[in-house]
């Protein structure tokens, strides 16, 4: 059994955004992911990019630490915020954190 699966470099291009293609890719890999044993997906998202952090939390995500200066673009450092979401979790509600402790 796969116990993590870290999802790398989910980008759309800037034409293709605002239209729910992002959610259905991230849906159907996790999907995939959590019929085929993995337990928990964890992601990063490089800062600042507000509209991808809004929709992993939608989808039931949640923050657990932020690796500063984790990207370097275009000669500019971004910080980047880690996120998990564990199968049981999965279509549920979001919660404050990661492990469930409120």
């Amino acid at each position: 059994m796969i116990a993590i699966c870290v999802a790398k470099n989910a980008t759309l291009p800037p034409r293709h955004r605002r239209r729910g293609l992002g959610r259905q890719i991230v849906e159907t890999a996790l999907q995939h992911a959590f019929d085929n044993g993995v337990r928990r997906v964890n992601l990063q998202v490089y800062l600042p990019n507000e509209p991808a952090i809004a929709l992993y939390k939608t989808m039931g995500f949640v923050k657990y630490g932020v690796e500063c200066e984790a990207v370097c673009l275009e000669g500019q450092y971004h910080d980047g915020i880690h996120m998990t979401l564990a199968k049981d979790r999965h279509d549920r509600p979001p919660h404050r954190t990661a492990f469930g402790v409120r």
